[in-house]
């Protein structure tokens, strides 16, 4: 047992997740910055929707790891072969980026793109909102049960 609470053990995964994976939003804006000649206005808005839609893709990888751990390897070469979760996070992300880029091609003609930044922020946020308690809840069944 580690003598650690379920919100440390959360903080570790949530903040190792987010070191990673804020490296794409970063190249991201400045590669779109320097590409399309934006200003550090248009810049920031482009990561801050994307951090927090990378945010909320980060929740639903660690309910995911959360809820479907496997923890009985007898060596790393096998951890490795079964850890399948990673693939369902490709997965999940990639349909996620994937659905988000076909909504804006269909609509991009509807909608400006102050517009469809504002849907993708909403989605962020809300998608942060509405799977932070489930993501806490799935770490602390997790710890409480019998591993």
């Amino acid at each position: 047992m580690i003598p650690v609470t379920s919100r440390q053990i959360f903080l570790a995964k949530y903040l190792q997740i987010t070191i990673l994976s804020i490296i794409g939003p970063i190249c991201f804006s400045i590669a779109f910055g320097i590409l399309f000649g934006l200003g550090i206005a248009d810049c920031l808005m482009i990561f801050a929707v994307s951090a927090l839609c990378t945010n909320f893709l980060n929740f639903l990888q660690i309910i995911l790891d959360a809820t479907r751990p496997l923890l009985n390897w007898d060596n790393p070469q096998r951890a490795m072969k079964q850890n399948i979760n990673g693939f369902f996070t490709v997965i999940i992300s990639f349909g996620f980026s994937g659905g988000m880029i076909g909504l804006g091609y269909l609509l991009k003609d509807i909608l400006s793109p102050a517009v469809m930044n504002l849907i993708l922020l909403l989605i962020g946020i809300m998608g942060s909102i509405f799977t932070y308690k489930p993501m806490i809840n799935s770490i602390d069944r997790l710890m409480k049960r019998d591993l």
